[in-house]
């Protein structure tokens, strides 16, 4: 890969070392359409094996995520499939805090009062 950077949807640079789960790997990312904002990227991994049960997993945490709305649940920003990487991908509003659990910890205070507030600025949608 080299010095390349590496990117998806043909708008977002994702750095290295993304957090790996059992489905997808979750990447810090810039949209180079919005000045560089920085999000979380969310790649799902392509599944030789059960293609079909991906798309589903994909479609409905797409859903779920567009449906819900809470201060203590990340952002959907998009979502799309890269035909480059044959993959699909979430596009989620990046978290400042360190490691999951950490900012797990931060967003549920004792007051109940979210540690992350969003700006007056809303972030665009698709």
């Amino acid at each position: 890969m080299g010095s390349q950077i590496e990117s998806i949807g043909g708008r977002y640079a994702l750095q290295p070392k993304p957090i790996s789960g059992g489905m997808a790997d979750v990447y810090r990312g810039n949209d180079m359409l919005q000045g560089g904002l920085q999000v979380a990227v969310k790649v799902f991994r392509k599944a030789a094996q059960e293609p079909d049960y991906f798309v589903e997993a994909f479609r409905r945490e797409t859903t779920a995520l567009t449906d819900l709305k809470h201060p203590s649940i990340v952002e959907l920003y998009g979502s799309g499939l890269d035909e480059a990487r044959d993959q699909f991908f979430l596009i989620l509003e990046w978290l400042d805090g360190g490691d999951p659990p950490n900012v797990s910890k931060r967003v549920h205070q004792t007051d109940g009062t979210p540690f992350i507030r969003r700006s007056e600025n809303q972030f665009w949608r698709r």
